[in-house]
């Protein structure tokens, strides 16, 4: 998975970022802005993947399973 803070102006606070797989979470990940992270959860199966965060960010979900490589971009979470 990769997780980008996109914000570019260097004065705002690192975003928060979890990973939530089926009922277990991740993090949370502190996230400078301009910078990246590339957790990695071996052995994590099921789902849905949930990424929470603070603020803004860009995420990208790869799965390698029996040899078969995805790679999934994140969508937007529904308007309320």
């Amino acid at each position: 998975m990769l997780i980008a803070n996109p914000d570019e102006n260097k004065q705002d606070p690192p975003v928060a970022a979890t990973v939530t797989i089926g009922k277990t979470t991740y993090g949370p990940y502190s996230i400078a802005p301009g910078a990246s992270v590339t957790p990695t959860f071996p052995g994590a199966m099921g789902g849905p993947v949930q990424v929470a965060a603070s603020g803004s960010v860009i995420a990208s979900q790869r799965v390698l399973y029996n040899s078969y490589f995805n790679e999934v971009t994140g969508t937007e979470p529904p308007v309320a």
